[in-house]
């Protein structure tokens, strides 16, 4: 297949595969680009809500809106806004109390973040945390 001209020469995408033939004289990137992929609901509720803390609009201590209700302000389904706020609970930016609701708390308390917790620890260290993410 051909797929440009280059340098008084006819290439072809078998020539494009040579380490010798710069992509742009192929007139194709092959292998440069990576494909796009759509991204999930909850992660796109668990980045609104993320910058909605961050940004102080939504500030430590205050209560979320009901499940339900916020749902249906992102017009998304109650499961998919659990698994954003599960995501937000693993950060430690916000706390369920059971029958009273969900909490923004204050992140920028180090004593708050779960990372921050584990290296506290005497039995823990960033090389033990990397170590185990290696393989993952």
């Amino acid at each position: 297949m051909m797929i440009g001209h280059g340098l008084g020469r006819d290439w072809n995408t078998d020539s494009c595969l040579n380490a010798n033939v710069n992509w742009y004289i192929c007139g194709a990137m092959n292998g440069i680009l990576k494909p796009i992929k759509p991204k999930l609901i909850s992660d796109q509720v668990f980045d609104q809500l993320r910058e909605l803390i961050y940004r102080g609009i939504i500030k430590p201590g205050e209560k979320l809106s009901p499940e339900a209700e916020m749902a249906r302000e992102m017009s998304v389904s109650r499961n998919t806004l659990k698994i954003a706020i599960q995501r937000l609970i693993g950060m430690g930016l916000v706390i369920q109390r059971q029958g009273k609701g969900t909490f923004v708390r204050d992140y920028k308390d180090e004593r708050n973040i779960p990372l921050a917790k584990a290296l506290s620890s005497r039995d823990i260290s960033l090389n033990n945390i990397l170590e185990i993410r290696l393989p993952l």
